[in-house]
């Protein structure tokens, strides 16, 4: 082996080493980590409630809210208890609604849209924020039409979402589409939402599927309104 190559795997092993170390925190000595999951939260803004709630109680040093995994990650005093922050992070509501913990990672969940009656006319159009080619193929014939655009990370989706559950309830010509974009980057949300700054994002069809309206960040008195629009062209 040359000197030139000796030299060049060298600086490369160095280079991975660096990295690793500049990738991996450490806790301080007497430091330990844990690591709570969260279940129910409704949105991932809520997090920050979490975090303060943590880092009251004692023996907590940082408390730090992982969105996309829903968990928060702790780092411990010697003999503090992580079951203590528990009790502390579900004490109360979280927006409005309950949530649990378990320690442990792997196991944190927002929560969950309501399951609408079979009887309704809705349909989910992508759960994975896989694309959807053609909106104009979900439409339902003779109805006004909703295509919503949400996440379950989203705070106004879920506050909408029930909102437009009365509204299927108390009306049979009305139909609801809804698009699960998981994240700004999906297929489903770089298609048709490179211009909208909030979720959800719902586009109101006419009876005849001809666009009415389309509305930002969960307004029910502005849905209402297109609904009608969208019922008495």
């Amino acid at each position: 082996m040359g000197q030139t190559s000796f030299v060049t795997k060298l600086l490369a092993t160095m280079a991975l080493v660096l990295g690793a170390c500049a990738s991996t925190p450490s806790l301080p000595a007497d430091s330990r980590a844990a690591t709570l999951s969260v279940q129910g939260l409704v949105c991932s803004d809520c997090g920050k409630d979490l975090e303060e709630r943590a880092r009251k109680v004692a023996g907590v040093r940082s408390a730090a809210f992982d969105a996309k995994l829903v968990e928060l990650h702790l780092e411990l005093a010697p003999g503090s208890d992580a079951q203590a922050v528990i009790q502390a992070v579900i004490s109360e509501p979280v927006d409005g609604k309950a949530i649990t913990a378990s320690l442990g990672a792997g196991k944190g969940a927002y929560a969950p849209f309501a399951t609408p009656d079979p009887s309704w006319d809705v349909k989910q159009l992508s759960s994975k924020g896989e694309d959807v080619p053609d909106l104009g193929a979900s439409l339902a014939q003779g109805k006004v039409t909703l295509v919503d655009f949400s996440a379950d990370w989203c705070g106004p989706c879920h506050a909408l979402d029930e909102h437009i559950n009365t509204l299927l309830a108390n009306n049979q010509k009305l139909a609801y589409r809804r698009i699960d974009i998981v994240d700004w980057d999906s297929q489903v949300a770089q298609h048709y939402l490179r211009t909208a700054k909030e979720l959800p994002y719902v586009i109101v069809f006419d009876a005849k599927g001809a666009e009415v309206a389309r509305l930002a960040g969960g307004n029910p008195d502005e849905l209402d309104a297109a609904i009608q629009k969208a019922a008495h062209p």
